[in-house]
């Protein structure tokens, strides 16, 4: 990393704000920025100073996503829901949707969020 330094009253003083880097907006992206504050405040120092901390948040969230999809494909399919199941009896699919969608994010959030 380049150290830059900026002249103040006839003194050299070093630029120590972290890079700019763009906002990460996400559900898992903003949940593991909170985790790391309140749990990891060491490892949120050091992605903060280091300018790397908001691409370790896309990096979960993009990662999130992907799992998300790819897990509730693989339960729907175990489980059976099926575009007739939802024609003949919506309920019982939402239900079942709704209870895979709890079960991933659960465990998205074990093993991506607050690992």
């Amino acid at each position: 990393m380049e150290m830059t330094y900026t002249l103040k009253n006839g003194l050299n003083l070093p630029d120590l704000m972290p890079p700019e880097e763009p906002e990460v907006t996400g559900k898992y992206a903003m949940l593991r920025e909170s985790y790391l504050k309140e749990q990891r405040p060491f490892q949120y120092l050091n992605l903060l100073t280091s300018g790397t901390l908001n691409q370790h948040l896309l990096e979960i969230q993009e990662s999130a996503t992907v799992m998300m999809e790819n897990l509730m494909s693989k339960l729907q399919k175990e489980a059976g829901l099926t575009e007739e199941l939802k024609a003949r009896n919506p309920l019982r699919w939402t239900g079942l949707m709704n209870n895979l969608k709890h079960s991933v994010e659960e465990t998205i959030l074990s093993e991506l969020v607050y690992a």
